[in-house]
């Protein structure tokens, strides 16, 4: 937190917390908080103070900070067996990708037909293309002047069904 937010959480009293970034607009004279969006003049009175953990209404949290320390430590040596997945996944939650791995699930097609089955430039195909053949979802083959794309391999299949599964499940 800077010091000019600090010394706005001074001046409004408003409790320091972190889901609070709170700035001093010149223009409008007031205090923002970026986090609700609630605008502050100087002479509005304080907000109220957040109760502490225990008092809390929610229940989806602990109600006191304690980890079960030894037996969680093996843990931060697990995180390396996920390092990078997230990036597949990003590939993924672009509905584009989605689908263009969808339709290569089925079978091997040239840019041209992606393109036009998806209703897109060749170009924006060939961008999302590009992205995915980085992360080594999909292969390419050149025949003459045409370029066919296929999914490398059928772990994205599987990939794809499981997601379809769990998808369904929640109708």
């Amino acid at each position: 937190m800077s010091s000019t937010c600090l010394l706005l959480t001074k001046i409004a009293k408003i409790p320091v917390d972190k889901k609070f970034r709170v700035k001093y607009n010149q223009l409008s004279n007031c205090l923002i908080i970026n986090q609700e969006f609630n605008y502050l003049s100087k002479e509005d009175p304080p907000m109220e103070k957040k109760e502490p953990l225990s008092q809390s209404k929610n229940n989806d949290i602990c109600d006191s900070f304690c980890p079960s320390g030894a037996e969680i430590s093996n843990f931060k040596e697990k995180l390396l067996e996920v390092a990078g997945l997230s990036e597949i996944f990003k590939a993924l939650g672009d509905e584009t990708r989605t689908r263009i791995l969808y339709l290569l699930a089925h079978r091997e097609l040239c840019v041209c037909d992606l393109a036009q089955i998806m209703e897109m430039s060749l170009p924006a195909v060939s961008h999302h293309l590009r992205l995915l053949k980085a992360l080594r979802l999909v292969k390419y083959r050149r025949r003459g002047k045409m370029v066919f794309y296929s999914l490398d391999d059928e772990h994205i299949v599987n990939l794809i069904r499981e997601a379809q599964e769990h998808f369904a499940e929640g109708r």
